[in-house]
């Protein structure tokens, strides 16, 4: 997948668990090939993909000006907003409440 098709989205990672599936998948790229203006216009890609109810991958959606404006940072546990455990990870991380 290209790093400029997800920087121009705002995804910033896409964690992989083994849970993904083809389906999933051609749902991921369907919500790519969309314009990223549209795909704002409707809550960003990381909400249409919650709203789509696939397991994985976890999409982690960065808002990259305030990125480099110093107004986020840290590491994907930070980023992501979690506090509970991805499988195979020991770290905590906060739920999303949405």
């Amino acid at each position: 997948m290209s790093p400029n098709l997800c920087h121009r989205h705002g995804v910033g990672a896409l964690n992989l668990d083994g849970r993904d599936t083809p389906d999933g998948w051609r749902a991921l790229l369907t919500l790519l090939a969309q314009k990223p203006e549209d795909a704002r216009s409707a809550g960003g890609i990381q909400r249409q993909w919650k709203a789509l109810r696939h397991a994985s991958p976890t999409i982690l959606e960065i808002n990259f000006g305030a990125l480099l404006r110093g107004q986020v940072g840290g590491d994907f546990i930070e980023l992501a907003g979690r506090d509970q455990p991805l499988p195979g990870d020991g770290r905590r991380r906060r739920l999303d409440s949405g």
